[in-house]
């Protein structure tokens, strides 16, 4: 009987010890593991391996200046160069000059210029690694010259969107209007340019209300006074230099541009195509266009340049 004891106790002993063993090996296994471990490695709890999150496409705009105008000739002949001494841009309402100047149209030379715009628009965008499919609206200052461009030069090659069940949405936008220097640059009524150019959404950029006079008219904001008739000339006038209307300073104008700055960065669309003039395209830029230049920008490399330019 004593020896079966002694057994039991020596067995007893034995496992403990066994036990013992075990879980001081298991304890150095952990600690180690702790010790080893990277967090850096190691999933997120929630992550999931098999989904990702796209890269927002960088935003690319096809900047294109309207074609030549009958105003822009004008301004070319000696003595009507901006600042010549007895300059006017005002005609005779019932002369042919009246018809040519007010919203001033694209000559013969800028009607031919939009034509070759056509003609290299497709290559032009091959050259930049773009196709047409790629434009995703089509934005336009509501001047005569900038449709104009856009109807001759862009428009037809819009024509393979069509059978896309949502085409690309092409809208006039105030915004994107030349600094007014002369009487070229005041507009159409949004109803005009309507009828005049029934593929251009002239309602929903009118956001003003007032889409019957919707370019420059001189007010408290644009002229730094409390008084809104209070307009100070800042144009060339000490030679005699005469004006049809008010120009938009540049505190106004600048303005307008950040405004569009703002439109442009606020827009879902990655691929935007805008048709204005030569004054916001050296605002936007910091570069000079010729007419009917077309260019592609990042959108994160326009300059925004506060500007005291010249006219276009």
């Amino acid at each position: 009987m004593r020896l079966y004891y002694k057994s039991t106790n020596v067995i007893t002993i034995l496992s403990i010890c066994l036990l013992l063993l075990i879980d001081t090996l298991n304890a150095h296994k952990h600690y180690h593991n702790l010790a080893t471990m990277t967090t850096t490695t190691q999933p997120l709890a929630f992550h999931d391996p098999t989904t990702t999150i796209p890269p927002t496409k960088p935003k690319k705009l096809v900047l294109i200046r309207h074609g030549c105008t009958y105003m822009n000739e004008y301004l070319e002949k000696p003595g009507s160069t901006w600042g010549d001494p007895n300059f006017t841009d005002i005609f005779p309402p019932t002369s042919d000059e009246s018809n040519n100047y007010r919203d001033s149209p694209l000559s013969e030379k800028g009607l031919a210029q939009a034509k070759q715009l056509s003609e290299r628009f497709l290559s032009l965008m091959e050259d930049q690694k773009l196709s047409v499919s790629e434009v995703e609206i089509v934005a336009i200052s509501p001047l005569n010259r900038a449709l104009q461009t856009f109807e001759i030069g862009v428009l037809p090659h819009l024509g393979v969107l069509e059978q896309q069940s949502t085409k690309i949405p092409i809208v006039a936008l105030p915004l994107a209007t030349e600094r007014l220097y002369l009487i070229s640059d005041l507009g159409s009524s949004a109803s005009t340019l309507s009828k005049r150019y029934p593929f251009v959404d002239c309602t929903t950029e009118f956001r003003d209300g007032n889409d019957e006079e919707w370019w420059f008219k001189p007010t408290a904001a644009s002229t730094d006074d409390n008084d809104d008739t209070n307009y100070i000339e800042w144009r060339p006038i000490d030679q005699n230099q005469k004006y049809a209307c008010p120009g938009e300073p540049d505190l106004a104008f600048n303005t307008r541009m950040r405004k569009l700055y703002d439109w442009i960065e606020a827009r879902e669309e990655s691929t935007i195509c805008i048709v204005c003039h030569w004054g916001v395209l050296e605002w936007l830029t910091g570069e000079r266009f010729d007419n009917c230049e077309m260019r592609v920008v990042q959108f994160d490399d326009l300059k925004c340049f506060d500007s005291d330019t010249s006219i276009s």
